[in-house]
């Protein structure tokens, strides 16, 4: 992964729906060499009730990798 990219402003992309779909968004994102954050909203001291709110987590990216993000996401969500 070109971490340069990092440097760039970062956006919110999607969220993610559970911990499963996370590893399997990294993974495919790393072997893609897709620079990317994952932001979890899980906080034990509130008991996880900012996950039913939010989500599971959100993932975040350079806007340039946006369309790229979201076409992988749906090609993985729909097997």
């Amino acid at each position: 992964m070109n971490t340069n990219d990092l440097n760039d402003k970062l956006i919110k992309i999607t969220v993610i729906d559970n911990p499963v779909e996370a590893a399997l968004f990294k993974s495919t994102f790393e072997d893609a060499d897709i620079p990317f954050i994952i932001k979890e909203n899980h906080d034990s001291a509130y008991n996880g009730i900012f996950e039913s709110a939010k989500g599971w987590g959100e993932i975040y990216s350079p806007e340039k990798y946006k369309d790229k993000i979201l076409k992988i996401i749906e090609d993985l969500r729909s097997i």
